[in-house]
């Protein structure tokens, strides 16, 4: 049986944030169950766990509204493709 594939989408990846050091904390408290982990970013800093599937997503931006669109649209894209059991968006991702 393949494991439930959940995807956490968090624009901007910092290890000093607070929505961040969440999805870290949750992240590694899932890491016991049998689930297939993977972050949507724009960017990643810091250290990468191996057991989890980071997806970088960063288009092409002309300012900060066709940032957040042009990042919204990329990890909608990215997670119907892959097609994820579950996605949880620390986003505001219409769709």
């Amino acid at each position: 049986m393949k494991a439930f594939r959940l995807a956490i989408v968090r624009q901007k990846y910092r290890p000093d944030g607070g929505a961040e050091r969440f999805v870290s904390r949750a992240l590694e408290a899932l890491e016991q169950q049998d689930l297939d982990l993977n972050v949507i970013t724009r960017e990643w800093q810091g250290d990468a766990n191996p057991n989890w599937h980071i997806h970088l997503c960063n288009p092409l931006k002309l300012g900060r509204i066709s940032r957040e669109r042009g990042f919204a649209v990329a990890a909608r894209t990215l997670w119907q493709k892959e097609l994820f059991d579950l996605v949880q968006s620390h986003e505001r991702i219409p769709g």
